[in-house]
């Protein structure tokens, strides 16, 4: 029902919630506790029976924000096994179905530090900013002369190893050969 009320919105009004022209969003996700009733149980199933009194029920929620007008443009629920990286291209995916997605900017923390999200989001010809933790592209920073300059990434086997099944995208990235061009490295610390 969001999605259709989201789609609607954002179809109607052409300008709505735009910042030059994109839609800037954020992504995020939790690991949350979910009430211990019949239904939860079917749908996140917690193992024997007898610890149902002791266990909690556990899900990942994430979701994906309009900044601007405050609205979840995409969320899911699903079991903890899930990783929120995994949850961001999903997310990618399903919004590419229903907007304009070349015009989408999305901003993500330290644990979306992901060479195939990057790639990914590149691939749907959509916008991202990640903020690295300190040690990632560690050896490529330090090659900087200044503090904002454009990278190139090379997608080496061992990088594409860590993508997941998705063959045609590995064959497709490895054929790229590098994340590079309009995409750059910021360091601020």
């Amino acid at each position: 029902m969001n999605e259709s009320f989201i789609d609607q919105l954002y179809g109607k009004y052409s300008g709505f919630s735009k910042f030059k022209g994109y839609i800037v969003s954020a992504c995020d996700g939790s690991i949350i506790d979910l009430p211990n009733v019949t239904l939860t149980r079917e749908e996140f199933p917690v193992g024997d029976e007898n610890l149902l009194k002791e266990k909690r029920i556990r899900a990942r929620v994430s979701c994906l924000l309009d900044v601007h007008s405050k609205h979840i443009l995409t969320a899911k629920i699903v079991e903890t096994t899930i990783n929120e990286v995994d949850l961001a291209i999903e997310h990618l995916e399903n919004l590419k179905q229903r907007l304009n997605i070349t015009k989408l900017i999305t901003i993500y923390d330290r644990g979306y530090s992901s060479i195939e999200l990057m790639a990914k989001t590149i691939d749907l010809n959509s916008k991202f900013l990640i903020r690295l933790p300190k040690n990632v592209f560690r050896h490529l920073i330090k090659q900087m002369k200044t503090n904002d300059e454009i990278i190139k990434i090379n997608l080496t086997n061992n990088r594409l190893s860590h993508f997941d099944d998705d063959e045609k995208f590995k064959r497709k990235s490895k054929k790229d050969g590098a994340i590079r061009n309009s995409h750059s490295i910021s360091r601020y610390w």
